[in-house]
């Protein structure tokens, strides 16, 4: 009879639990919708906001607004201009989420484009469609002039030096190439070790992180000698077969591409595969953020790079349950360093919390019937509000604190 009495109670516990979670999503639920009609009665408008459902009443972009320095203009509502001012908000990150065909690549070129004279635009062009006019492309793959090499030190001499770049290396590459057991992150931990002992630098010695680093070139001519004179080269060889994109692509041993100071910068990853640009992109990115880190915090209102990537889930994923993955990192700590981040998706779900806390700007476009309760569930919208967007460029989009505002973006092709 106790045990009946237990399981009664926490059952009883259990859906009173369930009670208070739908109640306090009612309740914010409610407060988002009281909040978007007091901001558009506040802004003038004369009609309410459009029940859930009903048809868009989006038919007219206004043409007039420019964007200033960091001020972006989005598109309109039917009556006023929607702007993205990232430097007036809690960060200056942006998160697209939208399924196929719903114009998120048109929104991602609209920003970059706008946005070129203000600061250093850095796209990672996954699948070669982020083509802008005026941007200076670099494409990666087998015979590129230009590659990324991780083997370059951090200077700085409390974070910095060869100890600390063979970790984030290693890591990389257990993370590119899982499984990788102990022995085999042992093998190439020693690996890593003798390419810069080769190059006569040592964690000791923080004037020897000054000479010229190794590149993945010295890891393969490490990886054959060791191979070729080993009496049982059976591991080895196994880890360089694990490993062996990173050596066929040869984008890791190549001269590091140039990232231009103001003005746009395409990097077109789109030949290689999936595993190569996962590595490539997290790479470039912490070499970028350790960058600006070592450059120190950026002066008020200012925005020194973009990083824009699209379909994100490459790094957002690979990476979701690590701390330090860099999409988490950047998402937390890149602002202060005047960087910001341009994410975009076809599901919300490839997402952290991390990620999606300190995102401030938010931009729902028209969405697979699939990824629709995903959505709706962690931004706190109605699954009618998402079934609504029906057609390209018409979205639903939050800006820091505000509430949810439709607006029909304006895309690249007419801003030209």
């Amino acid at each position: 009879m106790t045990l009946v009495y237990i399981l009664s109670g926490i059952l009883l516990l259990g859906a009173l639990s369930y009670v208070g979670i739908r109640r306090e999503k009612n309740e914010r639920l409610r407060f988002e919708r009281e909040e978007l009609a007091r901001l558009e009665e506040a802004n003038g408008a004369d009609d309410p906001a459009p029940a859930v459902g009903d048809p868009e009443p989006l038919s007219v972009w206004d043409p007039s607004p420019v964007s200033a320095g960091t001020s972006v203009y989005l598109g309109s509502n039917g009556t006023d201009p929607l702007l993205w001012q990232p430097l007036s908000l809690p960060n200056p990150h942006l998160l697209i989420v939208g399924g196929s065909g719903s114009g998120k690549s048109q929104t991602l070129k609209a920003i970059a484009h706008e946005l070129r004279e203000a600061c250093a635009v850095v796209i990672l062009d996954l699948h070669g469609d982020l083509d802008l006019e005026g941007a200076a492309t670099h494409e990666l793959h087998f015979r590129s002039r230009y590659g990324i090499n991780p083997l370059v030190l951090s200077l700085d001499q409390k974070g910095g030096g060869p100890n600390a770049q063979r970790e984030i290396v290693r890591t990389r590459l257990h993370r590119t190439f899982a499984p990788m057991g102990s022995l085999q992150l042992g093998l190439l931990d020693r690996l890593l070790r003798q390419c810069y002992e080769v190059r006569g630098i040592r964690h000791e010695d923080p004037t020897s992180w000054y000479r010229e680093p190794p590149s993945f070139a010295d890891l393969e001519a490490l990886f054959q000698r060791e191979i070729a004179a080993a009496k049982r080269p059976e591991k080895l060889e196994a880890l360089r077969t694990k490993i062996s994109p990173v050596f066929d692509c040869q984008i890791f041993s190549r001269p590091a591409l140039p990232i231009r100071e103001k003005g746009i910068t395409r990097i077109d990853m789109s030949r290689l595969s999936s595993e190569v640009q996962f590595l490539a992109s997290d790479i470039l990115l912490r070499h970028l953020f350790r960058e600006a880190m070592l450059s120190g915090e950026a002066p008020p209102g200012k925005l020194r790079t973009l990083l824009v990537i699209d379909e994100a889930k490459l790094l957002a994923l690979r990476g979701k349950g690590d701390p330090l993955g860099i999409l988490n990192r950047l998402a937390t700590e890149a602002r202060k360093y005047g960087l910001g981040l341009l994410l975009a998706s076809q599901d919300l779900e490839h997402f952290t919390r991390d990620i999606l806390t300190n995102v401030a700007a938010k931009l729902v476009l028209m969405h697979a019937e699939t990824a629709i309760r995903t959505t709706a569930g962690r931004l706190l919208l109605e699954t009618g509000q998402l079934q609504a967007l029906r057609e390209p460029f018409v979205g639903l989009v939050k800006l820091g604190g505000g509430g949810w505002k439709r607006v029909r973006v304006r895309p690249y092709y007419e801003r030209l």
